[in-house]
């Protein structure tokens, strides 16, 4: 037998061996969602079969809030999650390596939250010396109108920190002058209080607060299912596109939330699986806020709690962000 044959019978009895030895590939998998239509890629996924497609037994455990499913990952209750962008933001700034942000679902908005205002506000100067209901700490209630604000040049006005469903019901009684909420309580808002109505909305100034994707590390360390159900989501996000009316069927039923206020939140907002510039400026404007509040210190390690090589090696046309973060 020459070299190069037992060169190669060694190398085949090596890989045999090996395959012997290898351990099983982990096809169970969990994965997070709150209970909103605007993060419905996760049921539709599961719904239209997209995971079982790669292979993979994913099941999607809902949570009461996007947020939620993000501490439910770091506890080890799942490995994905798509929340916004402060429980990430912050728990990087801590140092934290349990995970990575691989994308994010969030193109534009154009509605899902809004400023209503009581009758005699007419424009943004009307807010000077006005009581603000505000859901503290909240990407689309406080963090939406103080970029109102800045933008407005808006300085004497008094918050009020108050949860969407305690806003509408001081906005009815008189007790503040407007509301900053998202949808759904958005379009509530101007029929509590007669002669009521909306005063601003995102798109006015072009506001988005992004929703990272975040994958434990126990599911990064698995290459193969990490891409399996990055293919999912994505085909879930083409899927809706292609399919908006059939999508909010899905979601409808999965969140157990009426078609008709799925759709309109639906309407709202631009969804869309990518690793964008939208997501990296997101990542800056949640630091810069919470790091405003107090309640980060620390800078996160961009290099290490980022990873776009995941949705690069499944749609590498969803990668547009041209760097890191730089914040």
């Amino acid at each position: 037998m020459s070299i190069v044959i037992r060169w190669f019978a060694g190398l085949l009895a090596l890989a045999i061996a090996s395959s012997v030895h290898a351990a099983p590939k982990k096809t169970d998998w969990t994965i997070s969602s709150g209970v909103d239509p605007s993060g419905p890629f996760q049921v539709i996924a599961e719904a239209m079969g997209f995971f079982k497609k790669q292979g993979l037994n994913v099941t999607v455990k809902k949570y009461s809030s996007a947020t939620r499913g993000f501490r439910g990952m770091l506890a080890g209750e799942n490995d994905m999650a798509n929340s916004g962008s402060f429980a990430p933001v912050s728990t990087l700034a801590q140092g934290s390596k349990k995970f990575k942000i691989v994308g994010s679902t969030r193109n534009s908005q154009s509605g899902f939250t809004a400023i209503v205002v009581r009758p005699g506000i007419m424009d943004a100067k009307g807010l000077d010396g006005a009581r603000i209901g505000i859901a503290r700490g909240s990407p689309s209630s406080h963090m939406w109108f103080d970029k109102y604000a800045a933008k407005n040049g808006l300085k004497n006005f008094k918050r009020l920190w108050l949860q969407p469903q305690e806003q509408l019901i001081a906005f009815s009684k008189g007790e503040i002058d407007a509301v900053s909420i998202w949808y759904p309580w958005a379009g509530r808002a101007a029929g509590v209080l007669k002669g009521a109505k909306v005063l601003a909305r995102d798109k006015d100034i072009g506001f988005v607060n992004d929703t990272p994707i975040t994958f434990s590390a126990g599911l990064l360390a698995d290459r193969d299912a990490a891409l399996g159900i990055m293919k999912g989501m994505v085909e879930a996000s083409a899927f809706l596109d292609a399919k908006p009316d059939e999508s909010a069927k899905i979601v409808s039923k999965a969140f157990k939330i009426d078609l008709k206020d799925t759709k309109a939140i639906s309407k709202t907002i631009s969804l869309k699986v990518q690793f964008s510039d939208g997501t990296t400026a997101d990542l800056c404007q949640s630091l810069n806020f919470l790091k405003g509040l107090g309640k980060v210190k620390g800078q996160p390690d961009w290099k290490t709690g980022l990873d776009s090589s995941i949705m690069k090696a499944v749609a590498p046309e969803r990668v547009t962000a041209k760097s890191l973060p730089n914040c």
